[in-house]
This record gives structure tokens, C-alpha cells and sequence, in this order.
């Protein structure tokens, strides 16, 4: 509008991206399980500091200049629900939730146990605790118990508070079948994924049978400690062999020669008297 004086629209502060930062991501960018927020938070544990939509830029500017492909998403079958309810009460989920960030008057981190239905997807009870033990969880099981009954079926991960003695003689008890959902197990540092498998567990949760679909992640880490070396597609060389080892040859001494006796301190008296 007429009056008003020009506005610049030079740029205020300096670039952020520079050369430095587009080869750091394009050095990250070989892991096919980094997005723009997993990018984001790499980054910035090697303090850079780049928003996610930056990052998202620079990847896809990368990908054009360096002719990077971007990871194909192999096609998935729309899978059902393995525990689908075609009732209420048939199956009830309990998850077990670790926040960091609250607003809570202690900073300190709390966990979140939560019971719903699945058939209608309510939330039939929920605590949050400082703790995580088998009492938290039986508190809020025995609460939506209390209000609506026992279910046909409970289904939690392999936590072990779900199988503590006390909550297998309660699902005895009052008729619940327990079942489990498959567990994923990942090994991650510094918010990237370093690799990802599938565990198997024994029915009494205390030995795991297998350890199937391994998957090592390219990442910029190197630690000739906690490295995997991969034996084949199936297995994994955790660690590696140790030679044997072999009887150490001891040395003989030799008669030859001979130590002599260091003087006593009653002689180097009376060698300084003289």
C-alpha cells in the first residue's frame, strides 16, 4: 500500500545449509530407514541443527544430483487384525507406555498402563505410575475387571510384569486366555536403527526359542565391539571365534648364572664404621 516504506526480503542470519551439512546427509541418506525426522534427529546429535522439511529437501535434492534412489517400499498385503474382536469383551489390549515429557510437577519420567476393548476400542482403565512393576499392572487389570468383567482373552506383548505368577493364577483363575503378539526387537543408537529382528519366545516366557528375520542397517557408526557380522540371511555371528588358545612354553632358567646375595644392613654398618 502506498506509505509504507519498502520491506527487505534480504536474508537475516546466515545460511544454514551449507556444503558440510548436504554431504552429512547425503553420507546418512544410505540407511533406507532415515527419514526426514529420524534425519532430523541425527543431525542433530552431531549438532546441526536443520528442521525435519529441510532435511526433506535436501534428501530429495540429493537424490537428483547424486542420483540416490529412494528406498522402494516393497508391497504389503493389507494384513487383518490377528486379534480382531467380532464381540465385545472377546479380547481385551494392555500396553504399557514410557513418557518422558509431561508436565507433571517431578521431571521425572513416568509409564502409562492402559487397558482397552478391542471389539469397541474404549479405554476401559488406565494409571500412570512411577513405576512399572506387577502390582501397577494388576492394579488397572483388576479395575477394569471390577467395572466390566473378565474377558475371553487378554493380549500384551512379552512384558514380564503380563506373566508374573500372580497375573498367570489370576487369568486361571477367572478363565482368560492369555495371548501374545509378536515382539520386534531393534538395536538403535543415537536415534538411528542400527538393525531389527523378530523374537520367538517359549510358552512360559522364559527362554527364547528364535531369533528370525535379521536385518543389518547401513549407518555412518562403526564399533568393532558391537559389531554384527552377518553369517547369512538367516543368522547372525554375534561374535567371533576365538582361536585356541595354546600351552605357553615356560623358559627354563639358566644354572649359569647366579644372583648374588645383596648385603645385609648390620655389613654396610660395619663397612662405614671401618
Amino acid at each position: 500500500m502506498a506509505g509504507l516504506e519498502p520491506k527487505s526480503r534480504a536474508r537475516k542470519g546466515p545460511r544454514k545449509v551449507t556444503l558440510k551439512v548436504t554431504n552429512e546427509v547425503r553420507k546418512l541418506q544410505k540407511n533406507p530407514l532415515l527419514g526426514k525426522w529420524r534425519m532430523h534427529t541425527t543431525l542433530k546429535r552431531l549438532g546441526i541443527e536443520v528442521s525435519p522439511a529441510t532435511c526433506a529437501r535436501i534428501m530429495a535434492a540429493n537424490r537428483q544430483i547424486y542420483g540416490i534412489e529412494k528406498p522402494p517400499r516393497s508391497p504389503r498385503l493389507k494384513r487383518e487384525m490377528p486379534f480382531k474382536a467380532s464381540r465385545r469383551h472377546e479380547y481385551w489390549s494392555c500396553d504399557v507406555r514410557y513418557i518422558e515429557e509431561h508436565l507433571l510437577e517431578n521431571p521425572r519420567p513416568v509409564y502409562v498402563i492402559t487397558i482397552f476393548e478391542n471389539f469397541s476400542r474404549m479405554v476401559l482403565s488406565s494409571t500412570i505410575s512411577r513405576t512399572q512393576n506387577q502390582w501397577d499392572y494388576l492394579m488397572v487389570l483388576a479395575d477394569a475387571i471390577r467395572r466390566y468383567g473378565a474377558p475371553e482373552a487378554i493380549v500384551t506383548d512379552e512384558g514380564g510384569i503380563f506373566y508374573a505368577h500372580v497375573a498367570l493364577e489370576l487369568y486361571e483363575m477367572l478363565g482368560i486366555r492369555k495371548e501374545r503378539i509378536r515382539s520386534w526387537g531393534t538395536i538403535e543408537y543415537q536415534a538411528t536403527m542400527l538393525s531389527e529382528y523378530t523374537l520367538h519366545f517359549s510358552p512360559d516366557h522364559k527362554n527364547i526359542e528364535a531369533v528370525k528375520n535379521p536385518r543389518r542397517i547401513e549407518t555412518s557408526f562403526r564399533s568393532p565391539q558391537l559389531h554384527l557380522w552377518q553369517r547369512g540371511e538367516t543368522s547372525w555371528l554375534l561374535v567371533m571365534p576365538q582361536p585356541a588358545r595354546h600351552k605357553r612354553k615356560m623358559k627354563r632358567s639358566d644354572d649359569s648364572v647366579v644372583q648374588l646375595r645383596f648385603p645385609e644392613m648390620n655389613d654396610q654398618k660395619a663397612d662405614a664404621a671401618l
